[in-house]
This record gives structure tokens, sequence and C-alpha cells, in this order.
């Protein structure tokens, strides 16, 4: 085994050369002299210069000696063309380099500088304190790293390259994944051709990628911000936001976690988010402060959105979709049936196909329509469009301003109008149909009212019409079938008929007709009176009711 007595410049191959302390000729120079052989060369550069001038010079070239080299100190160099400098450091590999304290290169091509780091792997390169390059064409740089794969890089202080091709570069890395890249402190890739970046990320993942001190745990997934999650297979999760404006209050240096996707082709974007659910259904999106999408296909975006069911979506703040293929929008709506929508402010569409439209309007019955603030419907196909409406029954409409329609196929528009029956009819202002298949019209009328009522039309009994302001057909819980029409026109007894302004009919089966026209009780006849021959009840038939024109005081004559 030689030792190095000086470094000379070869002329014939334009290099310099270590050359033997045995070499005839050889000579001292202050420029080029090493120290004694013993003696460890103190600083690294010198170490890493002479390493560089000595493969510079053809160590592993043709002209190069094929015998093993120590360069100072008690180390080994047993390898074909190996260098070994420092104190205990063993070259063993062939054309391999150990420079330092207590390092080994084993393997052919390998080079081990710094202090107790090895380079067991062919072509492989550590260099620092207590590294080690395992792997074939590996590299170790610093303190505790260790390259393991084949072709791996593992720099900084206690990382790891395990995988094939691996990167890991940072702080107590680990890149277990072929060809994956972890970077930062504490970060991990497992998955093939995964990367992480940032501190405590990791990417499980094929193809994976985590920002952030986030997780990506399906194929092709991607996650960024502190704790969140992408585990679906090509997911995306971000959030995980240090300060957070919430309700106008600033959280400054509280760590939120970020968004979690669960299912394949889910998407978390935001803090605290969730796209899907474990071992799920796929294609969840979720974005805003704590939105949650959990159901298949469902898209929550929002602060606190959530879009639990089938196709649900939910828009807005604190917005929830819990039907199959509902959908709500606006601040705190909820459409729990099933294609339902809700929009708005506090609306609640409940029913299945319902919609619900506008500040607190709530449609609970299947295919029913709500559309206006406080408007409702309680019975299916009905319908509430306006200002604080309600349609209870089934196939009803209230439209309007504070309208009602109560009962199945009542209908009902103006102010404040009302159909309380089935199949009764209000329309205007203030109109009030209470009677089964009853009809009240006009601005005020009502159909069945006391003969006190100055409102819309009144049609209080079974099948009773009061059409005029003012009108009143039938009493409350009375008799049936009467009809007024005109300007305060009554006609509160069974089936009678009140025609023109004030005209009044109050007696069973009369009719009132013409102005201020009112009715009395029929004049009782005896049949001993006759006109040619016929008797006077032979002649009128059965008295049973009266017709009236005008009143006492105000007959009228009919003419033509």
């Amino acid at each position: 085994m030689n030792s190095i007595y000086k470094i000379v410049f070869n002329k014939a191959t334009q290099t310099f050369t270590a050359v033997s302390e045995l070499a005839k000729g050889a000579t001292k120079t202050q420029s080029q002299s090493t120290k004694q052989a013993g003696t460890f060369l103190p600083k690294f550069a010198k170490i890493a210069l002479l390493v560089t001038v000595t493969i510079s010079g053809g160590l592993f070239s043709g002209n190069a000696y094929a015998t093993p080299t120590v360069i100072a100190g008690n180390s080994t160099a047993t390898g074909a063309n190996s260098i070994a400098g420092g104190t205990q450091s063993i070259a063993s590999g062939q054309d391999s380099i150990a420079l330092g304290l207590e390092n080994k290169a084993t393997k052919r091509g390998s080079v081990a500088i710094g202090t107790y780091v090895e380079s067991t792997g062919e072509f492989s390169v550590s260099m620092g304190q207590k590294t080690r390059a395992k792997g074939n064409n590996s590299v170790a740089f610093g303190f505790d790293t260790e390259a393991i794969g084949s072709g791996s890089l593992a720099m900084g202080n206690g990382s790891i390259s395990q995988g094939y091709n691996s990167v890991a570069v940072g702080t107590e890395t680990k890149a277990s994944g072929a060809s994956s890249v972890a970077m930062g402190y504490q970060t991990k890739t497992s998955g093939l051709g995964a990367f992480s970046i940032g501190v405590l990320s990791d990417s499980k993942g094929y193809g994976a990628v985590a920002l952030g001190g986030s997780k990506s745990k399906g194929s092709l997934s991607t996650s960024l911000g502190y704790d969140s999650e992408a585990i679906g297979a090509g997911s995306l999760a971000t959030g995980g936001i240090l300060n957070a404006d919430l309700d106008g209050k600033t959280i400054i240096g509280v760590p939120q976690k970020g968004g979690v996707a669960y299912t394949a082709g889910s998407m978390a974007l935001g803090t605290g988010t969730v796209a899907g659910v474990e071992n799920g259904k796929q294609e969840a999106f979720a974005m805003g402060y704590r939105a949650k999408a959990t159901g298949d296909k469902s898209m929550a975006l929002g602060f606190g959105a959530v879009a639990n069911n089938v196709g649900s979506v939910a828009l807005g703040r604190e917005t929830t979709a819990s039907g199959q293929h509902s959908i709500a929008t606006g601040y705190q709506t909820t459409a729990s049936g099933e294609y339902s929508i809700a929009s708005g402010v506090s609306s609640r569409a409940e029913g299945i196909g319902s919609v619900a439209i506008g500040t607190e309007a709530v449609s609970k019955g299947n295919y029913s329509i709500a559309l206006g603030k406080k408007s409702k419907t309680d019975g299916w196909s009905s319908m509430a469009i306006g200002f604080d409406n309600e349609a209870k029954g089934g196939t009803n409409l209230a439209l309007g301003h504070r309208t009602k329609a109560l009962q199945e196929s009542a209908f009902t528009i103006g102010w404040g109008s009302t159909a309380e029956n089935y199949h009764s009819y209000a329309f205007g202002k203030g109109s009030l149909a209470r009677g089964q298949g009853s009809l009240a019209m006009g601005g005020n009328g009502s159909a069945g009212g006391s003969a006190e009522d100055n409102l819309g039309g009144q049609a209080y009994s079974r099948g009773s019409i009061a059409i005029g302001s003012g009108t009143v057909a039938g009493v409350n819980n009375g008799n049936q079938e009467a009809v007024a029409m005109g300007y305060r026109a009554k006609a509160v007894a069974d089936k009678t008929l009140a025609l023109g302004f004030d005209a009044k009919a109050d007696h069973t089966n009369s009719v009132a007709l013409g102005s201020n026209a009112e009715t009395r009780d029929f004049t009782q006849v005896d049949g001993t009176e006759a006109i040619n021959g016929l008797k006077y009840k032979e002649f009128s038939g059965i008295a049973d009711g009266v017709v009236s024109v005008g009143k006492t005081a105000y007959e009228k004559q009919i003419i033509n």
C-alpha cells in the first residue's frame, strides 16, 4: 500500500497526479506537499479539494495507478484504485473514496466523506456526519441521513430516502415511495411518484401531492393547507388557515383543521371542509369554512354549508340540502325534501319536489310552492305567492298579501282575503269565502257575514256567492246557496238573492231586486177571491217566499 508524498502536475496528461513516496525524482514544494502519514487533515475544504484534484488527476483513467492509496492517517484502502484518508476510514470498493473519521466506502465507485458515514451502494455518495448511502447511485448529505433506494437522495437532518429514485430533503423527512419527493419537516411520501412539502405533510397515494402540513391518501389526490386531507382518488382538499375572521372576530395563531376529501374525485376547499364520506360514494365538492358535501355527487359551497344526500347542492352561509337532488341557496335555508328547492333567508322546502323562495318561506306539502316572505304551504300541489300568504289544503292557491287558502282546492287572491272551505274562492281585498263551494269577490266584499259587516265580499254558507264591496251571502254556520251582488248587498237567508245597491234578502226563497230593495214575509191567502173565475190561490200557486222590487216607501214600477 502506498502513501501520498506529494501531488505533481503531469504534463503528458495535463492533470494533477498523486505520486507515491517511492517514485523517483519526487520533490516537495510548499504549495503542493501534504502532511505526513498518520496525521488527519483537519479542514474539510482541504479534503474536498484533494479529492477533486485526485479524481481529475486521472485516478480512474488508464494512466492512474491500480493500487489503493492512503492519503493520511490510519485509514485503510483495499479496493482497486481506492483512496482512504483520516482516522480508521475504510475504502474497500473498487474506485472508492473514504475520507474522515471512521467512514466506509465498500462498493465500487462509492464515496464516504465526513464523520461516521457509510457508502455501501455502488457509485453512492455519503457526506456529513452519520450519513448512510445504501442504494446504488444514492446520495446522502447532512446529519444522520439515509439514502436506501437506488438513485435516491437524502439531504438534511435525519432524512430517509427509501424508494427508488426518491428524494428526502429537510429534517426527519422520509420518501419511501418510488420516485417520490419529501421536503420540509417530518414530511412523508409513500406513494409512487408522490410529493410532500411543508411541516408534517404526508402523501400516501400514487402521484399524490400534500403541501403545508396536509395529507393525501388517494391516488392522484391533492391536499393543501394545515391538516387538510385528500382521501379519495383524484380528490382535492385545501384549508388549514392560521388567521380566520369569524363573525368579525379574528382568531390569530390558532391552527384550524383543513379540508378532508374522502372519496374519489371529491374536492374539499377551505378550513374544516369535508367532501364525501369514508368508504362512501364519489365526486363530492365542498368549498368554504366548515362546508360539508357528504352525499354522492353533492356540492356544498359557503360558510357552514351542508349537502348530505345524493346530488344535493347547498350554496350560501349555513345552508342545508338534505334531500336527494335538493338545492338550498341563500342564508340558513333548508331543502329536506327530495328534489326540493329552498332559496332566500331561513326558508324551508320540506315536501317532495317543493319550492320555498323568500325570507322565512316554508313549503311542507309535496310539489307545493311558497314564494315570498313568510309565505307557507302545507298541502300537496298548493301554492302561496306573495307576502305572508298561507295555503294549507291540497291543490289550492293563496296569492297576494296575507291571503289564506285553508282547505283543499280553495282559491284566494287579494289583500287579506280568505278562502276557508273546500272549493271556496275569495277575490279582492278583505274578501272571505267561508262556505264550501262559496265565492266572494270585491274590495272589502264578504260572502256570509253579518249585516253590520263592511268588508269585501263574504260568502259564509255552502254554495253562496258574494260579489261586490261589502256584500254578504249567507251567515256563519247558517243557510246555504245565497247570492249577493252589488255594493253592500246582503242575502242572509236560505236560497236568497240580493241584487243591487244595499239590496237585502233576509227571507227564505226570497229575491230583493234593485237599489235598497228588501224582502218581507209572503202574504197568506184563503183562495176565496177570484179574478176572471180563477181563485187567487190557484192563480198564484203555492205561496213560498217573495220577490221584492224596492221596499215600503221606496216602491218601484215594473214597466215594459
